[in-house]
């Protein structure tokens, strides 16, 4: 964090709202100007009234005083609107800043999803309390204190003096605590960021989770990780509010010591009970500035925090925009014994290479996985680290080009193709927007994928699509940029991989007919044949990516207590009575016990603050008449009370209740999180369901917080001051209940209700930016090849605006409420003084409590000032828990498929089995132990569907299906975990020690993998071709009795996959093998004659050794195996 109070670039921020803050500082300084007349006007009227007069004699100052609380109010209502918009206005430009600036690094890796989620939502937002509190609260801190203690020294030097002697103590005890909590709260920060993260990284991987069925498991490691983050919030949080106490101790301890000092001398007559009352109203107003600060400093530390993580990220090293630009139709690139890093700081992967590529020319590069192929082409991209010798363009080192000019006239398919939501034509259209529609139909064509219709909408990346189709649609995508966007150069890492033959030739023949300079990556035979150059790239003396720092640092993806797999549960629900009751007040005694002690507790804090100033004022009237001082003692000795008490409540109060907060978000999250393990992992907008599993689970804290406990231990208190006003005059009681159901219920809940939409709407929105935050993170390197980061910005844009329009409303209906609670106020308060008055002429009580009673309604009213906030504060949780309620419920309405029959040995089989999407005829297959089986065919026929229905997956569409023993699957999506190489192999494996994970990555072709090594978010620390060994890795370390594999020598060179087949072959040699491949060839050469191969392209899939023989359950069910 900043060093000082105020960050100087928040503060530079926030000159587009100056004028905000400015209308902040001048309502405030007018608020204490109105307070000192009010002050004056109340304390001749009270002090008269006490000294017997009758109330009609104080009219003119009792209206002066009713005028100054709605002038109040005007203010009041005017500070809320302000602070509103000077905070609103900064949020978004620092959104916005933060998405460009991820867009300006595409290919950085430190900085994960969940991460930026999280820091674009409840990150940016904790900035409210810095720009409409803190700031401007820091300001009326140097200037309100200063004039209310000259108005007090006007009237009372010695309470002037004893002000200045205390009051520099609260900002040195603020700067003291602040530099101890400083460290502890940025701590807080980065917890609640990786929380986000390792949410986001299972969520991403929980398909995977589900094929190794550690799903649930991981519901024991997730526990471990909340009861961590919970214990470290609360120790953060001890040290915070120890610093409130710490002021609020001091400033209510001052403002006991001016009430006593002023009593004492008022009882032996050196001092008025007018000039008493004008200090002691007073006196709680000149520290209030500063006490706010202390607490607007830590409702904006998380805030502060999460700047300084912005900040990061925005101020990080990118190049200046501009630079020489040069035609590619006419520029040759050259490299002179150039070495390329892949990220700043790492040793290069590849050194001294030499060559030249001229205008027009098709040029291959090859090597094994992990040579830096993939380097060299994010060279090409402008975002290589050349760290010796010269990459060159036109003669014009690459550093110095306009990378937005060279951008342009580049088309890239990257290795693992992304595609947006959105329609197939809107995504090919992507890098040439504004192309005709012919065009984008036509590129389809050339790439392949005509049977794909322009019109169709596609889920999460791509959803829906075979891996082969998503490739066939960035391939058109490139070739639209080329024929329509003005592209020179086609750079293509990998383009065949997952298509079929005759597609790859279609392909291949169309790379030179197209007229540019074309740069491919593969390891595919017919595209090095259509090279006119190859470029051999050697083994890289190291790994290709840089090991990243321990994003997340929580939990691993497995869990040392894992089974091997688990049993199918049934669904969570939420149950008919819904989460939000659950969260109150049911459950066990001890979370009963420790409800009941926070509201106790909260119930005593506000207390003991209503009976502070009570009790000062009758301290003061009593000793107008000037008993013995011994009769004052008890008096004394309660506001001194009353003045600790308040805040050593307080503190344990907010303890308490945070720790009841967080043990229900808690217990929200797991319970959400294992409804989403215990149903298909179906495409989903994984930004809004990381918001909801952080941000809205975080509700159920704020629900408790910030919503119940306020109200209820404020209605206590309400209801404690009125009956101990009924014992003496009910016409006063009366008046104060029905001013306690006005300004705390009635006009707090007219302002909830008005924005009662917007606030339940909120969350919906907020997460409508998160995803729109995720999509960015999670494409930008399409996004910023291709030029589209401008356009997807404005979508953020648009959900921010839309996000700050629901906040506007909020504000709006909080201002009026406030405004409407000082008017009550206005009308209640003469009507109070004039019962207290009338009751005291009929001998009810004496005239003493007349001063009581004009100061227990600013007592009370300061407590309801908050209720218009935790009413929203209520909805919005109620709405947010609902919403995770309805992920809960989703979950439980798509069960997984009803299992496999149980098959009599080891093995797979299906009869006359119809999968329920895609164009695959029926099958009829048989895999016994130590079978080889490939299917190959057209790409987007249903093969991977097929290896999914057969996994349990997807449900059937008939035919019946049954397997045997434990049935281990590496997919086309397996997701590596950010965490150590070690911990992605034990996902096949908990139990497997350092001898056995070294053992599974040489099976899996990767012996020189440190296994202590992290691979980053998806992977990102290793190159394509290690993170698809590594996923194999952990399969063969599962060591299971069946094994389907999707594609597994993709993004594979010729020799690697050989080897990797035959890898495979001995490590499962008894193993019921069944592969879906491209590359049937290849693989039947390397396992040999006894390999069967299957062509989908037409006609019933027949693939049987033996007979179909499905077993009875009964007869096979010891036999059973896990899926």
């Amino acid at each position: 964090m900043a060093k000082g109070p105020v960050d100087p670039r928040l503060l530079r921020r926030s000159r587009p709202t100056r004028r905000f803050v400015g209308a902040l500082i001048v309502l405030g300084l007018a608020q204490a100007v109105v307070l000192i007349g009010q002050a004056w006007l109340l304390a001749v009227s009270v002090s008269g009234m006490v000294a017997g007069r009758p109330w009609p004699e104080f009219v003119p100052q009792l209206a002066g005083v009713a005028a100054g609380f709605a002038v109040r109010a005007a203010l009041s209502a005017g500070q809320q609107w302000a602070g509103q918009r000077a905070a609103a206005a900064v949020k978004s430009r620092l959104r916005a800043d933060l998405l460009r600036a991820r867009l300006d690094r595409p290919f950085a890796a430190d900085t994960s999803g969940g991460r930026l989620v999280t820091l674009v939502t409840e990150g940016v937002e904790a900035l409210d309390g810095w720009y409409s509190g803190y700031l401007p609260q820091l300001v009326l801190a140097a200037i309100v204190p200063l004039t209310l203690l000259v108005a007090i020294a006007t009237a009372d030097p010695t309470s002037a003096v004893i002000i200045a002697v205390t009051l520099p103590l609260i900002p040195i005890f603020m700067v003291l605590i602040g530099l101890a909590t400083r460290d502890r709260m940025d701590a807080r920060w980065r917890s609640n960021a990786r929380l986000g993260h390792h949410f986001a990284d299972l969520l991403a991987g929980l398909p995977t989770l589900q094929v190794f069925g550690r799903a649930r498991s991981q519901l024991a490691g997730l526990r471990r990780v909340e009861e961590r983050h919970r214990g470290a919030t609360l120790q953060v949080l001890r040290v915070a509010f120890l610093s409130a106490l710490v002021l609020e101790v001091l400033a209510t301890l001052s403002v006991a010591l001016v009430a006593v000092s002023i009593g004492l001398r008022v009882v032996t007559g050196e001092f008025t009970l007018l000039l008493g009352l004008f200090a002691l109203v007073l006196a709680p107003e000149v520290y209030l500035p500063l006490r706010q600060v202390g607490a607007r400093y830590h409702d904006a530390a998380d805030g502060m925090a999460a700047a300084e993580d912005a900040f990061a990220l925005i101020d990080a090293e990118s190049r200046a925009p501009g630079g020489t630009r040069v035609d590619l139709r006419e520029a040759a690139i050259e490299f002179d014994e150039a070495a390329l890093a892949p990220a700043a700081g790492a040793p290069a992967a590849q050194r001294e290479l030499s060559f030249v590529i001229g205008p027009g020319e098709v040029v291959a590069v090859a090597g094994p996985s992990g040579a830096g192929k993939t380097t060299l082409l994010r060279a090409l991209l402008g975002h290589g680290n050349v760290v010796a010798g010269r990459v060159l363009i036109g003669g014009v080192p690459i550093a110095d080009l306009d990378r937005e000019h060279l951008l342009g006239q580049v088309a890239w398919v990257e290795q693992d193709p992304r595609l947006l939501p959105g329609t197939i034509a809107e995504n090919v259209a992507l890098g040439a927007p504004g192309a005709p529609p012919g065009r984008v139909i036509a590129a389809l064509r050339r790439a392949g994928a005509d049977a794909l219709a322009p019109e169709r909408e596609l889920g999460v990346d791509g959803g829906g699509l075979s891996a082969g189709e998503v490739r066939r649609i960035a391939l058109a995508r490139a070739l639209l940029r080329i024929e329509c966007g003005g592209a020179q150069v086609l750079l293509l890492d990998e383009p065949t991989a997952g298509l079929d033959r005759a597609t790859e030739a279609r392909v291949v023949r169309g790379l030179a007919d197209l007229g540019v300079t074309v740069i491919v990556i593969s390891h595919r035979t017919a595209a090095l044949d259509l090279a006119g150059q190859v470029i051999s790239l050697p083994p890289s003396p190291v790994a290709t990516t840089p090991p990243v720092e321990d994003p997340a640092g929580e939990a691993s993806p497995r869990d040392d207590d894992a089974r091997a797999g688990e049993p199918r549960t049934a669904p969570v629900t939420s149950g008919g009575d819904g989460l939000v009751s659950r969260l109150w007040i049911r459950g066990g005694w001890r979370r009963r016990a420790l409800w009941s002690g926070t509201l106790l507790l909260g119930a005593a804090a506000a207390g003991c603050a209503v009976a502070l100033l009570g009790t000062s004022g009758w301290l003061l009237a009593k000793a107008s008449e000037q008993p013995p001082v011994l009769h004052l003692m008890v008096a004394v000795v309660a506001v001194r009370f009353f003045g600790l008490g308040r805040g050593v409540f307080r503190y344990a109060e907010r303890l308490a209740g945070h720790d009841l907060g967080l043990r229900d978000q808690s217990a929200l999250r797991l319970r959400t999180f294992a409804a989403l393990a215990d149903s298909p992992a179906a495409a989903r907008r994984h930004g809004e369901l990381v918001d909801r599993l952080v941000g809205d689970v975080a509700a159920a804290q704020d629900l408790v917080l910030r919503a119940r406990l306020p109200l209820l231990a404020h209605a206590v208190v309400s209801v404690a001051v009125v009956a101990f006003l009924a014992r003496w005059s009910l016409p006063v009681a009366a008046l104060f209940a029905g001013y306690a159901v006005l300004a705390g219920w009635i006009w707090p809940r007219v302002g909830a209700l008005i924005s009662t939409r917007a606030d339940r709407r909120l969350g919906t929105l907020r997460g409508a930016l998160a995803e729109q935050a995720f999509l960015i993170h999670r494409h930008a390197p399409l996004l910023h090849t291709h030029g589209a980061g401008a356009r997807q910005l404005a979508r953020l844009a648009d959900a921010d605006a839309a996000l700050v329009a629901g906040e506007r409303r909020a504000a709006t209906a909080r201002a009026l409420a406030a405004a409407g609670q000082l008017l009550v106020l206005a009308a209640a308060w003469p009507l109070m003084i004039i019962a207290a008055q009338q009751a005291a002429a009929s001998g009810a009580w004496t005239t003493i409590m007349i001063a009581t009673v004009a100061l227990l309604p600013l007592a009370l009213h300061e407590l309801y000032a908050q209720h218009t906030a935790a009413m929203q504060a209520g909805i919005r949780s109620t709405a947010a828990i609902a919403r995770v309620e309805q992920t809960i419920e989703q979950a439980a309405e798509l069960p997984y498929p009803p299992p496999p029959e149980p098959l009599g040995e080891p093995g797979i089989a299906a009869d006359q089995l119809v999968l329920q999407r895609g164009s695959l005829p029926p099958v009829d297959l048989r895999v016994r132990p130590g079978d080889r089986m490939v299917i190959a065919g057209p790409s987007g026929v249903g093969k991977s569907t097929l290896l999914a229905t057969l996994l349990g997956q997807l449900p059937v569409g008939s035919g019946r299906i049954a397997t045997g023993g434990l049935v281990g699957c590496l997919g086309q999506d397996a997701h590596i975990f950010d965490t150590t190489v070690a911990e992605n192999v034990r996902l096949g494996d908990p139990g497997a020690d350092e001898v056995a994970v070294h053992a599974a990555l040489v099976a899996a072709g990767l012996p020189g993998l440190p296994p202590d090594r992290r691979v980053g978010e998806h992977g990102s620390s290793v190159s394509g071709g290690e993170g698809r060994r590594l996923a194999l890795a952990r399969v063969l370390a599962q060591r299971p009795d069946v094994l389907l594999l999707d594609e597994p020598t993709e993004h594979l060179d010729s020799p690697t996959a050989r080897a990797l087949l035959a890898d495979i072959d001995a490590a499962l040699p008894d193993a019921a093998i069944l592969v879906v491949s491209h590359q049937p060839d290849l693989i039947r050469d390397t396992w040999g004659p006894r390999t069967r191969v299957a062509d989908v392209t037409g006609g019933p899939v027949g693939i049987k050794c033996q007979p179909t023989d499905f077993q009875s359950a009964k007869e096979s069910h010891d036999q059973e195996g896990t899926r």
